[in-house]
C-alpha cells in the first residue's frame, strides 16, 4: 500500500509512527513527509549493502523442498505499519469502505393529522403565539368586540408583536368567513353638531 491509497487517520498514524509533526499538515504534505522519510530510510540501507566486501556468488545447492524465502524485512516503523495495513482485510480494518447495506424496505406513511382548514387558511397549531392571537379573537367575537386594536390591547402583556395580531387577524377573519372590511363600531351621534345648526 501506498501513501497514496492512505486516507486522512492512515496518514496521521503512519507520521505518529515515523516521529513526524503532522498538525498542521494537509493530506498531500503528509504524503510528501512519510515519503521523504522512506526514501532517507532507504538511502541509510542502501550504503551498508554497497560498502559490503564482494563475494563470489555461488548458487546454492539444488535441495527439493527448500523453505519458502521470508520478505525482506521493512526499513522503518512507518514501512512496517504500511505492510500492516496491506495485510489488513477489508473486513477488519475500521478506515475501510462499508458495504453498501440493503435498501430498506419503504414503509408505509402515516396518516396525516387533519388539519382544520377552511376558505384556504389553516388554522394554527396547538400552543404557538398564532393560536393565542385566534382564541383571543374567538373571545372578543363572542362579547362582540373582535377588533385587532382591542386583541392588541389583550395581547401587549404577552409580548405579542403588533405585525403578528394584525396578520393573524385577517386570516382568523378569512378562516371564518368574514370577508369585506371589518365592521366599524358605530359611531355616536353627535349631538354638538346637531345642537348648533
Amino acid at each position: 500500500m501506498s501513501t497514496y491509497d492512505m486516507g486522512k487517520a492512515e496518514l496521521r498514524n503512519a507520521c505518529k509512527t515515523a516521529g513526524i509533526k503532522y498538525s498542521n499538515m494537509t493530506n498531500e504534505t503528509m504524503r510528501k513527509a512519510l515519503q521523504k522519510h522512506i526514501e532517507a530510510n532507504m538511502a541509510k540501507a542502501a550504503p551498508v549493502e554497497a560498502t559490503a566486501p564482494e563475494a563470489v556468488v555461488t548458487p546454492p545447492p539444488a535441495v527439493e523442498s527448500a523453505p519458502a524465502a521470508e520478505p525482506a524485512a521493512p526499513l522503518c516503523a512507518v514501512c512496517d505499519h504500511i505492510e500492516e495495513l496491506h495485510k489488513l482485510s477489508s473486513s477488519t480494518h475500521p478506515f475501510a469502505p462499508k458495504p453498501a447495506a440493503p435498501a430498506p424496505a419503504e414503509k408505509p406513511k402515516a396518516e396525516a393529522t387533519p388539519k382544520d382548514a377552511r376558505n384556504g387558511v389553516t388554522m394554527p397549531r396547538s400552543a404557538s403565539l398564532c393560536l393565542m392571537v385566534w382564541q383571543t379573537l374567538d373571545k372578543l367575537r363572542a362579547e362582540g368586540k373582535a377588533t385587532p386594536a382591542n386583541a392588541l390591547v389583550l395581547l401587549k402583556d404577552a409580548g405579542m408583536a403588533e405585525a403578528t395580531v394584525r396578520t393573524q387577524y385577517a386570516r382568523w377573519r378569512k378562516f371564518h368567513g368574514l370577508v369585506g372590511a371589518a365592521p366599524k363600531p358605530p359611531r355616536k351621534p353627535k349631538q354638538a353638531n346637531e345642537a348648533a345648526k
